[in-house]
């Protein structure tokens, strides 16, 4: 991100869109990239947020994020089935990341066995969090919206007011 802004200083954009948990996905650098992205857009311009709601990933779903079981779908597969398994481990780091975990299992027809574990670093953002750095960059006018990951309803991702412990995301719109 912080290249491709570097880049695009003279264009001047009139928006900047981080959506799908984009922002949360550079656990050590959000803050400069927010930052980077104000000074590169026009003083009317416009940001635009949509970041993994885990205030209720941790208070209402224990950190599990996803548990899926599906049948193998393929012939040459020697699975009959898998098990998915996302959660979120909660911050060791004073509130800065959170840490991701996506375990794999697959059921042979007899037994489960461990296929694989993938671990990913995240900025734990959180509404106050967004709020705060948008501010201090010049952004006065910050307005919250919540939606949730159905995928059905994309288009009501500005509609709904942010409710902490029912959304699933977090959308953000910044206007300075």
């Amino acid at each position: 991100y912080e290249d491709l802004l570097s880049d695009i200083i003279e264009d001047k954009p009139d928006a900047a869109m981080f959506l799908g948990n984009t922002i949360s996905h550079n656990p050590y650098n959000f803050e400069e990239i927010i930052k980077k992205t104000a000074e590169v857009l026009p003083e009317n311009g416009i940001m635009i947020f949509q970041i993994e709601n885990f205030e209720k990933v941790f208070k209402e779903q224990n950190g599990l994020l996803e548990f899926n079981r599906v049948k193998a779908d393929y012939e040459t597969s020697p699975f009959v089935e898998h098990i998915f398994v996302e959660y979120l481990d909660p911050s060791r780091d004073r509130g800065k990341t959170i840490l991701k975990t996506f375990a794999i299992f697959d059921f042979d027809g007899k037994r489960w066995k461990f296929y694989g574990l993938r671990n990913t670093l995240f900025a734990y953002v959180t509404k106050e969090k967004i709020e705060k750095v948008l501010k201090a960059n010049g952004y006065k006018d910050v307005s919250f919206y919540g939606s949730s990951f159905d995928g059905r309803k994309w288009d009501y991702l500005f509609r709904e007011p942010f409710k902490p412990l029912e959304s699933d995301w977090l959308n953000v719109v910044a206007r300075r």
